[in-house]
């Protein structure tokens, strides 16, 4: 919690030390004209398209909503409901985990550590008959090392999700940047003005040696 705080007073002490070497320790750094930022902006433009896919994977893949909605509109709850009236996530938990049934694994087969447990708790191995694990595997009869037609669900879910929102923020970037012209309006009235001066000086100064 006290990062912002500690950045906080970085970045201010910086500024401050930085504002005091610039005024005192360096020279005023000679003005040059340039027509635009050069090979930056590319690397800029490149950035920004990377960052908008990253940031969209970082969403598809860590978040829990794709495979909650997922299962909300995807899975049949109740047949014979429209999905707007069944879209819930009742049994979401118990479907999104997969059960091994441990009743067939002997005391041998256990690892020390949680056979270790199991005895100290003074709970007999016999009381349990299935063990959840997070992952969609096996089900309606399949084994474990195969996975669940949800888990297919989800995953296309996400490809759907990077696609749709790497698109809808491209459109978004692309009518800004229609939106705010890169020169200003005055600044291209002004442009053009002294090009039209500089020509007229010239066509001038032809008809003056002429």
């Amino acid at each position: 919690p006290l990062a912002p705080l500690f950045a906080l007073l970085n970045n201010i002490l910086e500024v401050r030390v930085d504002s005091n070497k610039m005024v005192t320790q360096l020279r005023r750094p000679l003005a040059r004209r340039a027509e635009d930022i050069g090979i930056w902006y590319p690397i800029l433009e490149g950035i920004a398209n990377l960052s908008v896919l990253t940031n969209a994977l970082v969403i598809a893949i860590t978040s829990d909503f794709i495979p909650r909605l997922t299962y909300m509109y995807g899975v049949d709850q109740k047949p014979g409901v429209s999905p707007p009236d069944r879209a819930t996530l009742e049994g979401f938990v118990a479907f999104s985990l997969s059960q091994v049934n441990i009743s067939v694994i002997s005391d041998k087969a256990i690892p020390i550590t949680e056979s270790t447990f199991l005895r100290d708790s003074g709970i007999p191995l016999s009381n349990f008959t299935h063990c959840s694990f997070r992952g969609a595997r096996g089900g309606d009869g399949q084994p474990l090392s195969e996975y669940k037609r949800f888990f297919w669900q989800v995953l296309c879910a996400r490809f759907a999700f990077i696609i749709v929102f790497e698109h809808v923020v491209f459109i978004i970037k692309a009518v800004i940047a229609w939106l705010v012209p890169d020169i200003p309006k005055h600044l291209k009235n002004t442009m053009e003005r002294e090009k039209y001066l500089a020509k007229q000086a010239l066509r001038d100064f032809d008809e003056f040696k002429a």
